[in-house]
Parts: C-alpha cells; structure tokens; sequence
C-alpha cells in the first residue's frame, strides 16, 4: 500500500486493503478481487476515478472507486506456479494496494489402461488387468476406487471384482461357463480419485465355438502331413525312385 503526495492532519486513515476470492487456483481461474478503504476522490474526481488492475505488471483491465471500495473480476493469465502479484492504482487519488495470489500446478489428470486376451473358448477364464497412472506413474492412493464392468453379447452387464495386485494395477478374472453365449464381450474399466481426477478405459474380446478351437489344431496338423508328404516325394523323384518308363508317352 502507498500514497503519493498525501498529508494526514488530523482524524483516521483507512488502509486500502485487496481480497481475493479464491486466494489460489491453476491457472484459468475465475477471482473476483475487492477493494476496500481507498480514499474517496474528491474535487474534479468527485463521484469516481478509475483504477486500473494488474497481474505482475501485466495490465488486466480496470474498474471505478465508488466510494473507496471496487469490485473487479480476472481470469488468471498464464503463470509458473508459485505467489504472483496482483496490484490495484487509483489514478485520481493516487493510491495503490497489493496482494499476493497463489497460482497452483494444472491437475494432471488421471488415466487408466485396460487389458484382456482376444480370443476365448467356452470353460476358459478370462483375465484382465488394468492399470491406473497419473503423469505416466501408477497411482497409489487409498481413496482410488475403481470399478470393472462386463457387458455380454445379450447386452446384459456383471461387474467384476478387481484385486490390487501392486502400485496402480489390479487384475479380475471371469470364468466362461461351457454354454457360455457366442459372441464380443466389452469390458469397461472406471477410475476416480479424489484431488486427481477420473480416468476410463474399454476394450473387448471374442467367445468363438469349441469346435473351431480343436479344428485349428486338426488343420494345423493336416497341413504339416501333406508338405511332408510332398517333401518325401520331392526327394524320392530326385533320387530316382520315381522314373518316367521309356515307352510312357508324354
């Protein structure tokens, strides 16, 4: 607080004094700044003088004083966390205030990753895992909460029970009856933690036959035999186990 060429004879001074509402936040922030106890203009500045409002130097705009006190309203500009300066000058009666706002890191978020096989059989267990980050680390946090959902190919939902198996990842498991419905099944992962913020994430998965299971393996085994099969007749040919006889015509 300051006064230029300002004289006190007799009587009280009020301190012009700022307040901010809130005090602190990221950057972005909406603060409604009041002053109060700045002296009333008087003689040509009778009525209201202006008062202009910066943000460490940085002009923001400016206001009236209608009778010592003022009501400005600022987006936090773009600042490095730490204290910042926000100044109020009244031009007519030469007087200025300042007050310190606290600018806060950006919350950085929350976000989760979810993962599961592709492929599954009726009588298989499906397994998930899903990790939770924020800044790329894993978060550790007693009051994150996560819930795993399961939606089946008749659009009929389960949620799963998930088991914390380290810092920021868990695991579900889900076993697949023998009748179990053909078809894509989804699971969606939700993350909230307080102070941080939420995060989701969704993937899917395919229940195919039981027969195309045993096929594959009959086919994969079908198809070594016969280029085996052309292998041997290959090396035969070349050794000349199968000849051409003089009389067979072309």
């Amino acid at each position: 607080m300051a006064f230029d060429n300002f004289t006190l004879n007799r009587g009280t001074l009020l301190c012009p004094t700022l307040t901010l509402n809130p005090a602190s936040g990221p950057v972005g922030t909406k603060v409604t700044l009041q002053g109060s106890g700045f002296p009333t203009p008087q003689g040509y500045y009778t009525g209201a003088s202006t008062v202009e409002v910066t943000f460490d130097d940085q002009f923001l705009g400016t206001t009236s004083n209608n009778g010592g006190s003022f009501i400005f309203t600022l987006d936090v500009p773009f600042a490095q966390p730490g204290p910042h300066e926000i100044k109020a000058r009244d031009y007519a009666t030469n007087t200025n205030a300042i007050t310190r706002y606290q600018v806060t890191a950006v919350p950085t978020g929350l976000s989760a990753s979810l993962t599961v096989g592709a492929v599954y059989f009726p009588g298989d267990t499906v397994v998930a895992s899903v990790l939770v980050t924020s800044s790329g680390v894993p978060l550790s946090s007693s009051g994150l909460q996560l819930h795993l959902n399961l939606t089946r190919p008749d659009y009929s939902t389960i949620a799963l029970n998930v088991t914390s198996v380290g810092s920021g990842l868990f695991r579900a498991s889900y076993q697949l009856t023998k009748t179990a419905q053909i078809g894509t099944y989804s699971l969606i992962a939700t993350a909230n933690a307080p102070g941080v913020g939420n995060g989701s994430a969704m993937t899917a998965f395919e229940v195919k036959l039981p027969w195309l299971s045993s096929q594959a393996s009959t086919i994969t085994a079908a198809g070594v035999a016969s280029v085996a099969t052309v292998g041997v007749a290959l090396v035969s040919w070349r050794k000349g186990y199968f000849k051409r006889s003089s009389k067979d015509p072309f």
